[in-house]
């Protein structure tokens, strides 16, 4: 048994279907989680490092400056699923450097926009087939801006002359979305050549992908959906 454990090991890390308890008192190393990262260029380090740098500052300066920050992100959802992260180890006894490649280009998904805005879950909204500039625009002007004024309207703890949009860089959220973003937001959003520039690649640095959506999805495939419509 402890030869062909050590032998399933090599072949495959994951030691997927092989008992847990075997696993633990044979192997001598720890299992680690399995993390989805986004490989960075050489010249995003020092812009992620900048934006770090201007949001500290602005928090040192103004302590609610947090407060008034509406993160916001897109999501896909597949109708299969992912893969499991919870329930997939590797053992070794360092940290490992093994990327493993999933394949996503399923006929079948589902595309949603979430912000958070401090305690305000904003959405969420869903979007028909890709994203496109279009799309978006349509999204902001219909649903997005009018719900962040009703909460500025109903909660005194809100200014509309503070509120913060946060964006990332995809091109959806380019060309005539700045001029928007700047029509109702003046100086205050950031995002791909905003006031602000949001930096590429950095999805760790939003609430949405650094939590929100791990969270939800640990939640809707603990059941397979049976359609895009129970998803």
């Amino acid at each position: 048994m402890e030869v062909a454990v050590i032998g399933q090991a090599v072949v495959d890390p994951t030691l997927s279907g092989v008992n847990q308890t075997s696993i633990f008192r044979i192997l001598k190393g720890h299992p680690y989680n399995i993390k989805l990262v986004q490989e960075l260029n050489e010249d995003d380090f020092g812009r992620r490092f900048h934006f770090c740098e201007t949001i500290s500052e602005r928090v040192m300066n103004n302590p609610h400056y947090l407060f008034h920050l509406c993160f916001s992100d897109e999501c896909t959802f597949f109708l299969n699923g992912t893969v499991n992260r919870h329930n997939c180890r590797y053992w070794t006894d360092s940290r490992p450097q093994i990327f493993h490649g999933i394949h996503t280009l399923q006929p079948q998904k589902l595309n949603v926009w979430v912000g958070i805005y401090c305690d305000h879950l904003i959405g969420p909204f869903f979007i028909p087939g890709n994203l496109t500039g279009e799309l978006y625009y349509q999204l902001l002007e219909e649903f997005i801006d009018p719900v962040i004024t009703e909460i500025i309207e109903n909660d005194p703890r809100y200014s509309e002359n503070e509120v913060v949009f946060q964006q990332d860089g995809a091109s959806p959220h380019f060309a005539q979305v700045r001029v928007f973003s700047d029509d109702h937001f003046p100086g205050r959003w950031i995002g791909r050549r905003g006031p602000t520039e949001w930096p590429p690649r950095s999805p760790d640095l939003s609430p949405l992908d650094f939590f929100l959506w791990d969270h939800l999805k640990s939640i809707i495939y603990k059941t397979e959906p049976a359609d895009l419509n129970d998803l």
